[in-house]
């Protein structure tokens, strides 16, 4: 289950949010997927992701 997600200015990867779902249940963590080859990678980060945010130069 993700939360929320957001895509690179390029659009080539997009971010999800662990969060947490309705069933009091959730994953601290955040996926990153690159939209071109459909790999995936998920890091474990704290206090379940509510949210994404990409900020740019």
């Amino acid at each position: 289950m993700h939360q929320m997600v957001a895509s690179s200015a390029d659009g080539r990867y997009a971010y999800l949010t662990g969060g947490v779902t309705y069933a009091d249940t959730g994953w601290n963590g955040m996926t990153v997927v690159d939209l071109a080859s459909g790999a995936v990678r998920d890091f474990e980060i704290p206090d379940y992701p509510l949210d994404v945010q990409l900020l740019s130069r």
